[in-house]
């Protein structure tokens, strides 16, 4: 039950003005905080082994960015930046994505902006040096999309 409202509470502080509530521990207090940024078109997938919340991407007021942000459920929440190392998809919005468990990282396919769809495949590493991978896949890859669904 703590992943779906998490989750939601995520979507909708993200999404909307700089200072939302969110529920701030098991006594049902509310606490208010801040997102990193306002933004929309981004993604937000639960971290259970670090639990976590990670947002991917997305556009704000100013720009679009392929940043990456994670909200720690212990505690007090906080945002921190994952500062990444090597290249850099380019910046967009409306991936499609998912939690590899497993692997521990998110894997990120196509999106796009205003003008432009991508059919590429990013993986950001999780465990370790916070890093992004561009992946080479086999065979036809799907056309170019954006605001799909990965699981």
């Amino acid at each position: 039950m703590r992943h779906f409202r998490a989750s939601a509470l995520l979507i909708l502080a993200v999404s909307a003005s700089s200072v939302l509530p969110a529920q701030g521990g098991p006594d049902g207090v509310w606490t208010a905080f801040s997102p990193p940024r306002n933004r929309v078109h981004h993604l937000v997938m639960h971290d259970a082994p670090r639990d976590r919340i990670v947002m991917v991407g997305g556009v704000d007021v100013y720009t679009g960015d392929v940043d990456v942000w994670a909200m720690s459920l212990s505690g007090r929440p906080s945002w921190t930046l994952l500062n990444s190392t090597g290249p850099r998809p380019v910046p967009r919005a409306r991936w499609q994505g998912a939690l590899d468990a497993a692997g521990q990282r998110i894997i990120l396919f196509g999106g796009g902006g205003y003008t432009s769809r991508f059919q590429d495949v990013w993986t950001f590493n999780l465990n370790g040096t916070p890093a992004w991978t561009q992946l080479a896949v086999l065979g036809v890859p799907p056309t170019a999309r954006a605001q799909g669904t990965m699981i």
